[in-house]
């Protein structure tokens, strides 16, 4: 999708991208994705939508909603068991939202998610997409800079 003039990022808005990881960017990698006119189309964010993303109609018992919360809930890395479908649902959530590219927020220390990094970074590869990963520390608000200049270069990689 085009870019379109805008929102007071200056005179245009640029590419859609989706982020994922475990907690929501800090204000400083926000900052700079909307300086260099970035649009957050799809949201991947284990605290946010991976959290709530599948809500189902409730059974009338409450051992019926937790089990069906448990067994049917979005793909995480922090339920294992549900981790091979993962990919499938970051591709239908790409389906939706059309991005042109994918930004891992990676929490310090969160091993789930460095252990499937590569994988879907590979797999979006393939499939036409690409993808920056950022390791952060969400209380880190001062050691940003090379984050900053990492959202620059993305942005003007998918922008061509």
């Amino acid at each position: 999708d085009a870019d379109r003039p805008g929102n007071g990022f200056g005179s245009e808005v640029g590419p859609g991208i989706i982020v994922s990881g475990i907690l929501p960017p800090p204000e400083s990698i926000i900052l700079a994705m909307e300086s260099v006119g970035l649009r957050v189309v799809g949201n991947d964010i284990a605290s946010l939508r991976r959290s709530y993303g599948d809500l189902h109609d409730s059974p009338a018992d409450p051992a019926g909603y937790y089990k069906q919360f448990y067994f049917a809930h979005y793909p995480c890395p922090t339920l294992l068991y549900r981790g091979d479908s993962r990919f499938e649902a970051l591709m239908s959530l790409i389906g939706q939202s059309n991005p042109r590219g994918v930004i891992f927020l990676g929490e310090k220390f969160c091993e789930y998610e460095y252990f499937e990094f590569p994988y879907l970074e590979r797999r979006l590869k393939e499939n036409g997409i690409l993808s920056l990963m950022i390791e952060m520390s969400i209380d880190d608000t001062s050691h940003t800079s090379t984050h900053i200049a990492r959202i620059e270069a993305f942005a003007e990689m998918i922008r061509k």
